[in-house]
């Protein structure tokens, strides 16, 4: 069998369309895309989901390239993201919601894959040393875990607003407990990002 019909099949099996199809796979691509992209400007944060949805989008790349699309490179060079902020809670909490929406915009603006993949990785980036910083700061405040569901994320801009007016009241450090048990739950960091080694399955051996 032709080595490269072979592994043509392959690529066309992971996106779910038969050899003797006729069906588009760049439509099916863009669509897959299209979907990931959405769930990534939508969900809270989530490094452990964030991350799977990253190595899914470098394995498309890989699909996109082998099929005979043009393959889009990386950018050129990451865009930097500010420097964390550390001075306090409240600076840290306005440090993760600049990046998260510098990241976001970016990312509606573009359909590249590998675009994509890498503001996602910037976001979880962000998000793990956002907790890190975060467990640092709060050493004053008892974790206080509330009935919340798993994917509970505080109001980071009403927080901000109520510690920017009131700095750490009873209503910030209920808010700010809930946002610690929640971390120490499920911590993200360190982060080792899906882009420095993700293989796909099509070069395994």
């Amino acid at each position: 069998m032709n080595p490269h019909h072979s592994r043509k099949e392959e690529a066309l099996a992971l996106l779910g369309i038969p050899l003797s199809s006729e069906e588009d796979w760049e439509n099916v691509l863009e669509e897959q895309v299209f979907s990931i992209r959405n769930f990534l400007l939508s969900q809270p944060v989530t490094v452990l989901l964030f991350a799977a949805r990253i190595r899914k989008l470098v394995q498309l790349a890989e699909l996109e390239e082998l099929l005979g699309g043009n393959r889009n490179p990386e950018p050129e060079t990451a865009r930097q993201l500010p420097p964390a902020e550390s001075a306090s809670l409240l600076a840290l909490i306005r440090w993760r919601e600049l990046c998260h929406s510098l990241s976001r915009t970016a990312m509606a603006r573009h359909n590249e894959i590998l675009f994509i993949a890498a503001e996602a990785d910037q976001m979880c980036f962000t998000e793990s040393r956002y907790e890190e910083l975060f467990l640092e700061l709060s050493r004053e405040i008892s974790p206080e875990a509330d009935n919340h569901s798993s994917s509970w994320r505080p109001d980071y801009g009403a927080l901000i607003l109520e510690l920017s007016r009131h700095g750490i009241s009873s209503g910030a450090t209920r808010i700010l407990a809930a946002e610690k048990a929640r971390i120490l739950a499920r911590p993200s960091f360190p982060y080792h990002s899906p882009l420095r080694d993700i293989q796909s399955p099509i070069h395994e051996s």
